[in-house]
């Protein structure tokens, strides 16, 4: 960290604060991104060779677990009951897999959006614009510390704790250890020890990839729209100042900062809009299947199976809660500081100059919102639609497989 030595001038000391502010906005959203590759950074040596590095074995590893459970699940399941219980885990890992894509292939986007509030940052000139942007930063760190803790204390007890308290399982004379994605691998048998021991530990792995990338890239989301909302506070500010002391250069500051949000949201949802599809879709349906686990361990008495999909089923459930949570508060903010120039005492001014006040007013009538595939607006609303949704499915699942049986 700089310090800030006593000769410096306000120019120099203000310059080093945003700088500090920046760096502690971002600085979970790096430590969760820099392990995957998905960091934008100058470095070099992180460019050239660690992030290549750590994109293929990132991505062996996922594909490590999908390729083997989609072979177990095809061609060595034959009953029905198995199949529903690897369908989960294995579109979660698809899931997981699409989203590591598509920010890769977006790395272009992601640094964009990164820069641009890194300009923000430095160009904030008073005291009261800097707490603002500080308390929607403090705001976007703790969601993202509760997605992790969510996801890591929801999801790791799946692959650790259930596998290992089961014990083996006796077929024949043939005694199988249990793993928490069952594999098919032509090459070698996985139940094998110390091979058991390697697969174990590289689901350990898997898991972790799969968590980080799913906090990392609701981070970015949070992180993005945590500092629109500062921006919306802070020319929300500019405009009762503008009625007070009516300036061209204010109000042009106000037109271009209110422009510069937009343009950011909208490239947001460019960003976002396919990784949000499918999450709603993907979260809905394993939300359906968690939810037929957990009733289904309930009943054969499995206390700790049931506790494990009960963790999980809230991970889920929270996660995509805070999608839409946050989906909502993007079109709030945005919508309220058409309120607020409406709301600011404009006949005071005279009509050249209110006329410039109603534009503003005029370009926010056409809501800002983050959308899952430019089809659902993410909002508490579709967030309730998700919830319906997996339960009627639940439902239907629980009719067929009690027929089947």
């Amino acid at each position: 960290m700089v310090k800030i030595c006593p000769d410096m001038n306000s120019e120099d000391v203000s310059a080093i604060k945003n700088a500090q502010g920046y760096a502690y906005a971002v600085q979970l959203t790096r430590w969760l991104l820099l392990p995957l590759g998905l960091w934008p950074t100058k470095s070099i040596i992180y460019q050239k060779i660690l992030r290549p590095v750590a994109i293929l074995l990132c991505l062996f590893i996922m594909l490590f677990v999908i390729i083997p459970l989609c072979l177990f699940i095809f061609l060595v399941v034959k009953d029905l009951g198995i199949r529903l219980k690897l369908i989960g885990p294995l579109g979660f890992g698809l899931m997981s897999l699409f989203k590591y894509v598509v920010v890769i292939v977006k790395q272009r986007d992601v640094a964009s959006c990164f820069l641009g509030m890194a300009v923000d940052w430095q160009e904030l000139s008073s005291l009261s614009d800097r707490k603002v942007m500080l308390r929607n930063a403090k705001t976007g760190r703790l969601l993202t510390i509760i997605c992790v803790i969510f996801m890591i204390f929801g999801g790791m007890p799946y692959i650790t704790v259930l596998p290992l308290t089961k014990g083996p399982i006796m077929r024949g004379n043939v005694s199988l250890r249990p793993l928490a994605y069952p594999s098919y691998f032509v090459f070698f048998n996985p139940q094998i020890r110390p091979i058991w021991d390697y697969v174990f530990v590289t689901h350990c792995m898997c898991g972790l990839v799969r968590y980080s990338v799913t906090c990392g890239v609701y981070s970015i989301a949070i992180l993005c729209i945590m500092h629109i909302c500062s921006q919306i506070t802070i020319t929300s500010s500019m405009l009762d100042r503008l009625v007070e002391n009516f300036d061209n250069m204010l109000l042009g500051k106000i037109v271009t900062q209110h422009l510069r949000f937009l343009k950011f949201a909208s490239k947001l949802e460019d960003l976002f809009n396919q990784i949000c599809l499918v999450e709603v879709l993907g979260s809905t349906c394993i939300i359906c299947f968690l939810g037929y686990y957990l009733i289904t361990e309930y009943e054969q008495r499995e206390p700790i199976a049931t506790v494990t999909y009960f963790l999980l089923l809230c991970s889920f459930v929270f996660n995509i809660f805070i999608l839409c949570y946050i989906g909502e508060i993007l079109t709030e903010q945005c919508e309220s500081i058409g309120t607020t120039a409406y709301m600011i005492r404009w006949y005071h001014l005279s009509g050249k100059e209110a006329r410039n006040v109603v534009l503003i007013i005029a370009s926010t009538q056409r809501p800002v919102v983050m959308t899952a595939g430019k089809m659902v607006n993410l909002s508490l609303q579709s967030f309730t639609n998700v919830i319906k949704a997996s339960a009627s499915y639940l439902n239907m699942l629980r009719t067929v497989t009690a027929n089947a049986n």
